[in-house]
């Protein structure tokens, strides 16, 4: 969310300035528990040297990344969450550009 979404919101509310602001904390705090449980996980299933939760503070792309390199030593492919994450882009971007197409907004013979 910008900056500008943001200081925009709290003018509208002061409430929902503090709200909007703090959103990005709590996302990145879900995402850090739910990573600490997949390690937890990955390791009741033998995986000793599980990725840190730590990756996905510097971004989930390469907390599955590290993840995949680590489960593909103990013999599984660990690769279906980061295929998943590519797949979920692909149609994400497909979607844009179909609907950015409909709409118009590529069309600049105007």
């Amino acid at each position: 969310m910008s900056l500008f979404v943001t200081f925009g919101f709290s003018l509208a509310s002061p409430l929902a300035g503090v709200v909007f602001s703090g959103l990005p904390v709590v996302f990145a705090v879900a995402l850090f528990v739910l990573a600490a449980a997949d390690r937890d996980q990955l390791r009741g299933r033998g995986c000793l040297s599980a990725a840190s939760p730590f990756w996905i503070l510097l971004s989930p792309i390469g907390y599955l990344a590290v993840r995949w390199l680590t489960v593909r030593q103990y013999g599984g492919s660990g690769s279906s969450p980061l295929i998943a994450l590519a797949a979920q882009l692909v149609l994400l971007s497909a979607i844009f550009m179909v609907w950015s197409g409909l709409l118009g907004f590529g069309d600049m013979s105007n």
